[in-house]
């Protein structure tokens, strides 16, 4: 059932379905918009710039920027990071692959993961157990 709160805003307490259908409307523009923040967010890292050269990100609308970046960097396979991931491991702390610091690496799946990623999957109720899975850098 769709309620509205006391902000405008739609709430959700028993329409999964009508919540799926909303944010689902928009997924092309929310894609876009979620990877110009990424890039923008970790322009100058050594990984982006490999394909991207020194060319800003900051001030481009999302639209072209989604097109230049799907037009030069091409998918990635663990095999193209895992120097990056190594170089981690070992104590690197230049921006490799994010501007933020990367705190922890999954040991199952050798993963860089920062804290921004603790942050988001708390917001959405995963737990992930950091003993059994990864080490503290």
């Amino acid at each position: 059932m769709e309620t509205k709160n006391t902000n405008g805003s739609r709430s959700y307490e028993h329409d999964i379905i009508g919540w799926f259908e909303d944010i689902s409307e928009k997924a092309g523009q929310v894609q876009t918009e979620t990877l110009r923040r990424i890039l923008e967010l970790n322009w100058g890292v050594e990984y982006l710039k490999k394909w991207l050269g020194d060319i800003d990100v900051r001030d481009m609308d999302a639209s072209a920027l989604e097109s230049l970046y799907t037009s030069l960097v091409p998918l990635a396979s663990h095999a193209d990071l895992e120097p990056f991931i190594n170089r981690i491991a070992d104590g690197d702390t230049a921006p490799l692959l994010t501007q933020q610091p990367i705190t922890l690496l999954s040991l199952r799946y050798a993963l860089p993961f920062t804290s921004f990623f603790f942050t988001s999957s708390r917001m959405l109720g995963q737990h992930y157990d950091s003993i059994s899975l990864s080490f503290q850098i």
